[in-house]
């Protein structure tokens, strides 16, 4: 009866759509060895694994600020990667050239069927076997990238602190995106900062926190369109209510009990609201905003009158909004174009000898960079953009195996920061 009242959390949906996505790739990838997939299935399969970039850019959204965020999110993480990887190797040894490598076992396809089942039902009964004698190299790849992903997804399930830490996919260092979100916020919080100690208006500082709030939350996200409208939304009702707070509530003395009742509907409210993804994000402005302007804790407001504490806040907001829309605006196609960029730049130094740790993290870093082009908008964008990253992680591995195999290095394991 409580599953049927209470709605799902946000992390609990992401969770099971992650496995649910998992499941389909993973059913996609075993008709893939079986030869059975046309053209139409192998657009499937593509979707399937752009719909992973999108996994990845919600595990911020609804993760951050929850118990444990960090590793739930290096956990997820690491698991999205695994089954990138499974669907590179299991294409790769389809399409392969060789006909020894290209003739999967049929207990390969079978794990993988398995390994679906795994992802789609919790409770599927019984282990997947994974050793094999199959020596391979293209099998036994294959092989490593789903032991992976079974492995993370037990992790997945695991409570933050127990288990294993999660390993650390390397993040490549972006400087151009860094630079441009500084110079941004540069020049959306400086005039507003100025403007302020030019007119030496008493809620000036709101004005600049409002601004603040915006700068931070969206200066280097190209995908702030949607979220802007949220936080405009929250900001708006947390600023009314608390208004009608102040005019109803206080600064009527009626003692703290009657105090702590009225703020629980407003607690209901936030907890509900940050149940559900569309609306987290506006609840948490709407919550920020109604504690700031309401100062529940004090009879007498603080500073100058609670209209002027409004209006300064909104002008804040207001202005960041247009600042971001007008001063360097981001967009996907530039983000897409530095990140396949690096990813070509990879490849060179493969293909031109790269030594050492550049060598040996390539695919990390891939792993990284691919998940981020995989997130954006159109789905035949996001299919060829899934292409290009299954593409890249062919080639690349094949570029490197022979300096693994000279070096004695196992190419199996995947490489983590």
């Amino acid at each position: 009866m409580t599953g049927l009242l209470m709605p799902r959390s946000g992390r609990r949906s992401l969770l099971d759509r992650a496995r649910q996505s998992g499941a389909e790739l993973l059913e996609r990838c075993s008709g893939l060895l079986t030869g059975s997939l046309g053209a139409a299935d192998q657009g499937a399969l593509l979707a399937v694994v752009a719909r992973l970039g999108d996994l990845d850019v919600e595990a911020d959204e609804v993760l951050d600020g929850a118990p444990g965020a960090r590793w739930r999110k290096r956990r997820l993480r690491n698991l999205l990667a695994s089954l990138l990887l499974v669907a590179s190797r299991t294409r790769a040894l389809a399409r392969s050239d060789d006909p020894v490598q290209a003739q999967a076992p049929p207990e390969l396809k079978a794990l993988l069927g398995q390994a679906a089942l795994r992802f789609r039902y919790k409770d599927f009964p019984g282990s997947v076997p994974l050793a094999s004698a199959d020596g391979r190299p293209a099998v036994a790849d294959t092989r490593a990238a789903l032991t992976a992903a079974l492995a993370d997804l037990r992790d997945l399930e695991r409570a933050p602190v127990v288990g294993n830490g999660p390993a650390r996919l390397e993040t490549p260092l972006d400087w151009q995106g860094a630079a441009r979100a500084a110079t941004r916020t540069t020049l959306c919080v400086l005039p507003m900062g100025l403007a302020w100690l030019a007119t030496g208006w008493a809620a000036g500082s709101l004005m600049l926190l409002g601004t603040c709030v915006f700068v931070t939350l969206l200066s280097a996200n190209e995908l702030g369109a949607a979220m802007i409208r949220r936080i405009v939304l929250g900001v708006l009702a947390g600023i009314g209510l608390a208004l009608a707070f102040r005019a109803f509530v206080l600064p009527h003395p009626a003692g703290l009990t009657v105090l702590l009742l009225a703020l629980v509907p407003v607690l209901c409210v936030t907890a509900a609201g940050l149940t559900f993804r569309l609306t987290a994000v506006s609840t948490v402005e709407f919550n920020n905003f109604f504690l700031m302007m309401s100062q529940p804790t004090h009879l007498t407001p603080l500073g100058p009158p609670l209209a002027h504490q409004g209006l300064a806040m909104l002008v804040g907001i207001g202005v960041a909004a247009l600042a971001l829309h007008l001063v360097m605006p981001l967009d996907i196609e530039r983000r897409k174009r530095r990140l396949r960029q690096a990813l070509a730049g990879d490849l060179a130094e493969l293909a031109g000898g790269a030594s050492g740790k550049r060598r040996a993290n390539w695919e990390a870093r891939t792993l990284s960079r691919g998940l981020r082009l995989l997130a954006g908008r159109g789905r035949r964008d996001r299919t060829a953009d899934a292409e290009d990253v299954l593409n890249m992680l062919e080639r690349g591995r094949t570029l490197r195996a022979p300096s693994d195999a000279f070096e004695g290095r196992d190419p199996s394991v995947r490489s983590v920061a």
